[in-house]
């Protein structure tokens, strides 16, 4: 019973983790996409904003900032996909599989 209890409380805190980075995902892309209309506005509008933050954002800081909230996303979304549970157990198989070969050479 303490097994599936534990397992349980695993994947409860696995599963909150997970959450917890999207959630913090969508609000850096939730400010990115108010940046990028601040940037917009400045570049291409004319719009003049004087404040603090606003004044630093110029075609540096949204190249980079786009490249970080690429990374972000990419692997957060895909982390899932190609290194996740499946590709772990495919992983655990192939080597097993190649030991097995190796060892099968020799007797």
């Amino acid at each position: 019973m303490e097994n599936s209890y534990t397992t349980q409380s695993e994947l409860e805190k696995n599963a909150r983790k997970k959450v917890e980075e999207i959630k913090n995902f969508y609000i850096h892309l939730f400010i990115f996409c108010i940046a990028v209309a601040v940037y917009l506005g400045k570049t291409y509008f004319g719009v003049r904003i004087n404040f603090f933050p606003f004044t630093l954002i110029g075609e540096t800081v949204m190249f980079f900032w786009t490249i970080a909230i690429s990374i972000q996303g990419f692997s957060l979304l895909l982390k899932e996909k190609v290194l996740g549970r499946n590709w772990e157990q495919r992983k655990i198989r192939q080597l097993m599989n190649k030991e097995k070969l190796e060892n099968n050479k020799w007797e």
